[in-house]
């Protein structure tokens, strides 16, 4: 497993008042936090009539706190041989149909796949 100690989950993220954060621990504003608390931080810019928040930055950051989130407690360097082991796992040697049914499911869903009919 990975040595390495990245922040503790869960990670939450905030998109208030003209910016958008990742930060670890209890829900609160961003704005409310110190520089130093944020995981990944972006101030939008002032238009004006409001803030905009760059939207690309915005599916980043959410995408990074679902992984984070979905893979706790996982070693980060086993997902590729886990995927292959599934995908082996539902060729030939097929399992009963249950199990099976539910392993290309999980496997379409990790992958953008459709499940086999």
């Amino acid at each position: 497993m990975s040595t390495s100690k990245s922040t503790p989950g869960p990670w939450i993220y905030d998109e208030r008042a003209g910016c958008v954060a990742i930060y670890a621990g209890e829900e609160t504003e961003c704005l409310d936090q110190p520089p130093e608390c944020f995981i990944a931080y972006k101030h939008g810019t002032h238009t004006g009539d409001g803030w905009e928040i760059d939207q690309q930055k915005c599916a980043d950051f959410k995408r990074i706190v679902a992984c984070v989130n979905g893979c706790e407690g996982v070693n980060p360097e086993a997902g590729k041989d886990l995927l292959a082991a599934c995908k082996a796992a539902r060729g030939p040697a097929r399992m009963d149909n249950n199990a099976f049914e539910k392993l290309s499911a999980a496997i379409a869903k990790a992958t953008g796949e459709e499940v086999p009919a």
